[in-house]
């Protein structure tokens, strides 16, 4: 089949296909995201995001105490130890930020901001 055929053949199917219009979510778009605290752990561990954007914080770690303490060059206000809640905190300026949990080593995190 020509290049030519196959152009014309492929404007008809276009023309009489039904239209479907799919909306999809734009990841990070600006909004609110969730950081789950569970299992002496932070997840998602990284999280990419919006300016502008949202981020909880939700303790679901039983009756385990956390904190979410900004590190880094990057600040944010720190979320106090806690067991239970989900406070948030919006991000204005693009990079990354990092936290962790100041009660359990190892335990950390980071948002990306573009």
């Amino acid at each position: 089949m020509s290049k030519r055929s196959l152009l014309a053949l492929l404007g008809l199917a276009l023309t009489t296909a039904p239209l479907t219009v799919v909306t999809v979510g734009v990841a990070g778009a600006a909004g609110t995201r969730t950081v789950t605290l569970k299992n002496i752990d932070f997840s998602p561990r990284s999280l990419k995001i919006s300016r502008g954007s949202k981020v909880a914080f939700a303790f679901r770690d039983g009756g385990t105490t956390h904190n979410v303490t900004s590190t880094g060059g990057r600040r944010f206000r720190t979320v106090g130890n806690r067991s239970s809640g989900s406070p948030s905190r919006t991000f204005a300026r693009a990079g990354t930020y990092r936290y962790e949990c100041t009660l359990h080593p190892g335990m950390t995190g980071r948002i990306i901001i573009h």
